[in-house]
């Protein structure tokens, strides 16, 4: 909490690295809160930083609220304006992708149609690769979470490890293709 009180008006300072140095931190603790009592008062403060984040500072916002593990940042990062989603949808194809990773993080398998659409939509392969990842791991977290009904689950965690497998061999083509050092 103290660190909280030194560090949350570095989030408002002129220098970007200052700013994103700052929303670095504030994540580490928000992570290491929410397997403790929870996030709560940093969640909120993370939220407002992401609505008034510049640019360059958004995946870092992004990234940050993730780690608090907080229900309601969920809404927040697949809010839509004008029909198109905010984050998943944004023009910055790494906003696009800690968008998607952050999701991950919060653990809240309802997101699973908006990533589905931002997966349909995209079209770089970095971004896609963690969109990827962070369906198939809510889609083997929600097949967990059902229970071993008459090897439903089984079944379930089957189709989302061969849903992960194809897509991964495509993108980590495509990625290959284009150089890109990820795959």
């Amino acid at each position: 909490p103290r660190a909280n009180a030194w560090l949350v008006p570095l989030l408002r300072d002129e220098s970007g690295p200052v700013r994103r140095a700052a929303l670095f931190a504030l994540g580490q603790i928000a992570d290491a809160q929410a397997r403790g009592d929870g996030a709560g008062a940093l969640a909120l403060t993370l939220r407002a930083a992401l609505r008034e984040a510049e640019a360059a500072d958004l995946p870092y916002a992004i990234e940050a609220l993730g780690k608090t593990r907080d229900p309601r940042a969920v809404a927040e990062l697949v809010r839509q304006e004008a029909g198109r989603l905010v984050y998943l949808g944004h023009e910055d194809a790494y906003v696009r992708g800690e968008a998607a990773l952050a999701l991950f993080r919060l653990g809240d398998a309802s997101v699973l149609p908006e990533l589905f659409v931002a997966l349909n939509l995209e079209k770089e392969p970095e971004p896609r690769w963690r969109q990827v990842y962070a369906a198939w791991r809510l889609l083997r977290a929600r097949a967990q979470a059902a229970g071993p009904a008459h090897g439903a689950r089984d079944a379930r965690q089957q189709r989302a490890d061969a849903w992960a497998r194809s897509e991964e061999r495509r993108v980590g083509k495509e990625c290959r293709s284009r150089g890109s050092p990820y795959h």
